[in-house]
């Protein structure tokens, strides 16, 4: 009975494939793929063979197994399986074979759902064969490039162009895809830069087409030179450029700023802005900086702050919000300029005009201090004249004009100072100079200095006075020995003392105050002394300024040095730092023989002793001091004496005064009318008339007043009644 129940399941399974088979076959092509339609009619196929199989087997063929236990293990999962395929199928044919015009439906909306979205993107959407012919393309698309997809003006593009365009295509259909930027020509021939995506459509077996969707990104990219470009500014701006968070911590520092702060641009991304601090500027300092740039103004000014290495910088900063579109504060942006050097040459400016000023001020008290000692000399010289030798009371008067003459040293330090001093140039070598002064430099340090000499051998020579090179070695050697002694380390006693040949250029010039380009003879004097701390490196070279205690130094030798120095067109620097001794570096100009402006006087020592003479001598002079000591001394010396207070008044002497003159000695300098211009009316009235001039400013302030070519006929004041009489002997003694 088994047996026969599963002969007419299988018969039934039978008759329902073999309809399922005959609806399958009926299924309209386009209703199906034609893979699926394949497999599915093998599959009922092979299975309709099995069940009719199983039919002959269950008709008495085989009986070793349980027939229906085998139907039921593999017959049955078989059978269930194709009738839910086939039920699906059926389903699914069905409704395409009713709702056909559903399908066709549903087709056409896709196509108008694809049609909206290309027509209305802003990017650039074409479909095109393997050989680069335009089969779509979107509105956008049209509108740049002027009608139709297959434009005229592509036919123009540069040929370059259409070969990478072509490159581009086939990368697409041979990998299946390609992005990348792509420059073409607009409707106007303007170019504009694309980003592309093309890639593979499949068509019929073995054939593709090209889809492809651009994005103008012309401006971006104009956007992105113009970022770039500014990047570059901001990297290559000499000033430095630090932008922070509102809470300070540091997100851009430029290349400047790297160089300014002594910090790599990696080791300051991060980091708080107060890595910066120098710790010079108090808390308020800091608070109101905040509360500027917070309140969203900028704030400008001058801080101090530290770099990497520990030392200490001044920078001009501006520092002002970073706002977004909407006006909020997101950043801090600051723009610094190291001032640092500026701030040092403008301490230097001002040190060097506050000397020059200083200078002037003590030029014109040793004017008027010169006319004292021409008195004190003058009388003093008389009355020792008129005393015995060897008297108690010449013995004062002695004192008295050694006094004068120590007063006169010192006035002469003065007008060194103040670069107005007389001096006798020559052509020399400082080095054969400063060997000269060897050994008397020696015993003047004292035995337990060593003074070591390394002299340049065939260095140019310099046209100086050798009486002031002396005086500026001597000067510095003092300096030194004192401040080796004041050192009392127990180190290394030493002084050296090079010279050697110097080329000074624009950059060195422009920055070292006072120096000037071109060839120059280099002294240097370095000791192993104590130092001299920062705050008094300003304040060396001012007269009367001292370190030493009182009575052991007048404060005039440095100052002496920086005078005769710049008198002579040098420049002089302090190199040194507390504890590690001082190096003085004096440039002296190379001679130069053309063009040589010099100052060459004589300065004739003080003589006590009068040489007599005859004449009639007009003494013109208005500081009644200096007249008296004149007419006296020259009385004494057997002249002749007329005297007057002005040059106007002189004048109108000599046109009433009809007697012999045989010179005149007038001071240069008077109220009204000066002694030149005297000299010169006087000299139409006597012609041949010989004139000596007296002053107590040297040649350079008589030219800034307009007072030149006095050639050799200045005496300086103060004089002696030796000196005095010696030049008014040696002008009248000259042929007329």
């Amino acid at each position: 009975m088994a047996e026969h129940l599963i002969v007419f399941f299988d018969v039934i399974s039978f008759l329902a494939f073999l309809a399922a088979f005959v609806v399958l076959f009926r299924v309209p092509r386009e209703g199906m793929g034609r893979s699926t339609r394949a497999f599915l009619q093998a599959a009922l196929f092979i299975y309709i063979l099995v069940v009719f199989s199983n039919v002959l087997e269950h008709s008495g063929i085989t009986a070793a197994l349980d027939p229906f236990e085998d139907y039921i293990e593999i017959t049955f999962p078989l059978l269930f399986t194709f009738f839910l395929y086939t039920a699906m199928l059926r389903s699914e044919v069905g409704l395409r074979l009713i709702s056909e015009k559903q399908f066709l439906y549903a087709i056409d909306m896709a196509e108008k759902r694809f049609q909206a979205f290309t027509e209305h993107t802003a990017a650039l959407v074409f479909i095109k064969d393997a050989d680069g012919r335009y089969l779509y393309s979107n509105r956008e698309h049209g509108e740049f490039t002027g009608g139709s997809p297959n434009y005229r003006h592509a036919m123009k593009w540069p040929e370059e162009l259409k070969r990478v365009l072509k490159e581009h295509d086939a990368l697409a259909l041979k990998t299946g895809k390609w992005l990348g930027e792509e420059t073409v020509l607009d409707r106007n021939g303007q170019p504009c830069m694309f980003q592309v995506s093309k890639f593979r459509i499949p068509q019929e077996e073995g054939i593709f087409l090209i889809g492809g969707i651009a994005i103008d990104i012309t401006e971006k990219q104009k956007l992105d030179q113009d970022r770039r470009r500014l990047a570059t500014i901001l990297e290559q701006l000499g000033e430095g450029v630090m932008v922070t968070e509102t809470d300070g911590t540091i997100v851009f520092v430029n290349r400047a700023f790297e160089e300014i702060a002594g910090y790599s641009q990696k080791e300051l991304i991060g980091q708080n802005s107060r890595i910066l601090k120098s710790g010079r500027q108090d808390e308020k300092f800091y608070r109101e900086l905040w509360d500027t740039v917070v309140a969203g103004r900028a704030w400008k000014g001058v801080m101090e702050n530290r770099r990497k290495d520990g030392s200490f910088y001044h920078e001009q900063a501006t520092i002002f919000p970073v706002r977004d579109e909407t006006g909020a504060i997101i950043q801090y942006a600051a723009i610094m300029r190291d001032i640092t050097r500026e701030l040092e040459m403008e301490e230097t400016i001002y040190q060097s005009q506050k000397l020059e000023t200083i200078g002037q001020l003590v030029a014109g008290i040793a004017h008027d201090f010169n006319n004292i000692l021409t008195a004190i000399s003058g009388y003093s010289g008389l009355a020792i004249s008129s005393l015995e030798p060897g008297s108690k009371v010449r013995s004062h008067v002695e004192k008295v004009r050694d006094a004068g003459e120590r007063a006169a040293a010192l006035t002469r330090s003065l007008l060194g100072f103040g670069r107005k001093q007389m001096i006798q140039p020559r052509v020399l070598d400082i080095s054969e100079e400063i060997r000269k002064l060897e050994s008397l430099a020696k015993r003047m340090i004292g035995e337990d200095i060593e003074l070591v000499l390394k002299l340049g051998k065939e260095i140019p020579p310099v046209f100086a006075d050798p009486t002031q090179i002396d005086q500026v070695l001597m000067n510095l050697l003092v300096n030194s020995r004192d401040a080796i002694h004041d050192a009392k380390n127990g180190g290394e006693r030493k002084i050296i003392i090079e010279t050697s040949e110097a080329e000074l250029d624009e950059s060195y010039v422009n920055t070292h105050v006072g120096s000037t380009v071109g060839p120059h003879v280099l002294l240097n004097v370095t000791d192993t002394g104590k130092g001299i701390p920062v705050d008094i490196q300003l304040k060396i070279f001012e007269p009367f300024y001292t370190t030493k205690k009182s009575g052991l130094g007048t404060g005039l030798g440095l100052a002496t040095v920086y005078g005769i120095v710049k008198q002579n067109n040098g420049s002089i620097f302090l190199y040194s730092e507390e504890g590690q001794g001082a190096t003085f570096k004096i440039y002296w100009p190379v001679y130069q023989p053309e063009g040589m402006v010099s100052e060459i006087r004589k300065e004739f020592p003080m003589d006590n002793s009068a040489i007599r003479g005859d004449g009639v001598i007009l003494i013109v002079e208005d500081e009644e001091s200096v007249l008296s000591t004149a007419r006296a001394v020259l009385e004494t010396a057997g002249y002749t004496i007329l005297e007057a207070e002005s040059a106007e008044k002189a004048l109108e002497m000599m046109e009433s005064y009809e007697g012999p003159l045989d010179l005149l000695f007038t001071d240069i300098v008077m109220p009204g009318m000066n002694g030149m211009q005297l000299a010169e009316k006087l000299s139409e009235m006597r012609p041949g008339l010989k004139t000596l001039y007296a002053s107590g400013y040297s040649e350079a302030v008589l030219e800034q007043r307009g007072l030149q070519g006095l050639d050799a006929s200045l005496l300086l004041k103060p004089y002696s009644q030796g000196e005095l009489t010696r030049r008014i002997q040696n002008l009248l003694n000259q042929e007329r």
